[in-house]
């Protein structure tokens, strides 16, 4: 499946504000609580949403996207969840951005490429 243009601009647009949150989250000195949470998590959700944009031309015609979607964003998940064992860190809000992050790249999928991604109801098992 070819990636159309609107999938090419999410995943540019969100490695633009990813990178862009990153240096700005490094130089950042805040006290609100909001604003850091904000700004420690969103990258997640970006990551997810923009490589879940650019997905369909990433995956072959053998298995179904739909599963290759959740197989990402339970990986993502995975990732984050490894980060307890690797860094000694883990944060509830960056598994949070990240399915929230899978849940609307899936959904902007559904939405621009405007074909039916999910195994047909009446294929075999």
């Amino acid at each position: 499946m070819a990636t159309n243009k609107a999938n090419i601009l999410i995943f540019v647009l969100s490695v633009t504000v990813y990178f862009i949150l990153m240096v700005v989250r490094k130089e950042l000195n805040t006290d609100d609580e909001a604003l850091a949470l904000i700004l420690g998590s969103f990258p997640s959700f970006l990551v997810t949403f923009g490589f879940l944009s650019i997905l369909p031309s990433l995956t072959s015609g053998k298995q179904s996207l739909m599963s290759n979607y959740i197989l990402f964003v339970l990986f993502a998940v995975g990732y984050e969840v490894s980060q307890l064992f690797v860094r000694g860190t883990f944060d509830t809000a960056d598994v949070i951005a990240t399915i929230v992050g899978g849940a609307l790249g899936i959904g902007a999928i559904l939405i621009f490429n405007k074909k039916r991604i999910l195994p047909n109801a009446t294929s075999k098992l």
